[in-house]
This record gives structure tokens, sequence and C-alpha cells, in this order.
């Protein structure tokens, strides 16, 4: 690996860097109208467009994820939040 690359970040701290100043690292923080990812029972689809353009309070974070992969990361971290 190129020294000056670093690994991809996973989709817990991608979460956190991104999310959870809202959502909380539980999903249920619930700060400026974040919904309870504890309770959420979206699909992959669904998730996946509420990141890239966002919603209500939530912005689109498709951009600040910077690809798919990071997005994929988040959309699959996010679900093991879940109840």
């Amino acid at each position: 690996m190129d020294a000056g690359l670093q690994p991809n970040p996973s989709g817990a701290e991608l979460f956190q860097d991104h999310c959870a100043s809202c959502h909380g690292m539980d999903g249920k923080l619930g700060a400026s109208g974040a919904k309870d990812l504890s309770k959420s029972r979206l699909n992959d689809d669904r998730i996946r467009k509420m990141i890239e353009k966002g919603k209500g309070n939530m912005p689109p974070m498709g951009a600040v994820l910077g690809s798919q992969i990071a997005i994929d990361s988040v959309i699959n971290y996010t679900k093991t939040l879940r109840k």
C-alpha cells in the first residue's frame, strides 16, 4: 500500500463522524428531528436514497461520504442498530 493512502474508514467510523451528532451512536438520539434508527425497517434502496438526497432536516450526505462503498458501509452499520 502506498504510504500516502489511508485505509477506508468503517461504516461505524463514518457514522460517528457524519451522523452520530443527530442520530447518536446507538441511533436513538433524535437531535434536530433525526429518526430513531433502531426502529427503522427501510430497505437498502430507501436508506441509500435518504443518505444521498437527504430528507427533512437531514442534509444530503452522498457527496460528503464520497463513494458508493462508503455509503454501503454506512447502510450496513445503520442496520446493526436495529432492535
